[in-house]
């Protein structure tokens, strides 16, 4: 995607790909904690989103290896991706605002309003590819059918789950989910800042 391209500075590129990647609200991206990416089981945690639950949704591989760069260049501590003036703070959700806009700019897109943009984008190319609505719902942490339309139901995810989905950044045709629950491995560790 050009927009995600467009960005010079490193973790506006990554900030922006975190959101397209894994389907999320401006609000849950910008409260993203370096804990909160599992690279064992290529899951995002999304800790009290909309509605104050968690959830998980996709980590592309992709995605983790800019994570990884980023991680190695600027050594984000409690926030994932922490405010320039404050690191004791996360960015705002206008700053990503207009970084959304700034790279939208650059890449010379005029469609399209808003970094909320992106979560469309991940909803429509994996519905493009054939995915069951529900189960993009679920991801994206809309739990009535009303939310986006009405369509077929089927029966909620209980604590595992064992589906396949791509992430709209894979270049691979699947990625096998195995549990929802679990320590975060193979991130940077909160301590030591080491991989485990």
């Amino acid at each position: 995607m050009r927009i995600i391209d467009a960005p010079d500075n490193l973790k506006h590129r990554v900030l922006l790909m975190t959101i397209y990647s894994g389907g999320l609200r401006v609000s849950e991206a910008v409260s993203l904690k370096p804990a909160h990416i599992d690279s064992e089981r290529m899951l995002i945690r999304v800790e009290d989103s909309k509605g104050a639950k968690d959830r998980y949704t996709l980590l592309s591989k992709k995605l983790l290896e800019e994570l990884r760069l980023y991680w190695k260049v600027c050594k984000p501590k409690h926030w994932l991706f922490p405010s320039t003036r404050n690191p004791e703070h996360s960015i705002d959700t206008s700053t990503a605002q207009k970084i959304f806009y700034n790279a939208k700019n650059k890449a010379g897109i005029t469609k399209g309003n808003g970094i909320h943009v992106l979560r469309h984008c991940f909803a429509t190319h994996l519905l493009e590819a054939g995915y069951d609505v529900r189960r993009i719902q679920v991801m994206m942490g809309h739990t009535a059918l009303s939310t986006q339309g009405k369509r077929n139901c089927l029966k909620p995810f209980g604590p595992r789950i064992g589906w396949c989905m791509p992430n709209p950044l894979s270049r691979s045709p699947k990625m096998f989910w195995n549990t929802w629950a679990g320590t975060p491995t193979g991130w940077p560790s909160q301590t030591t800042g080491s991989f485990r």
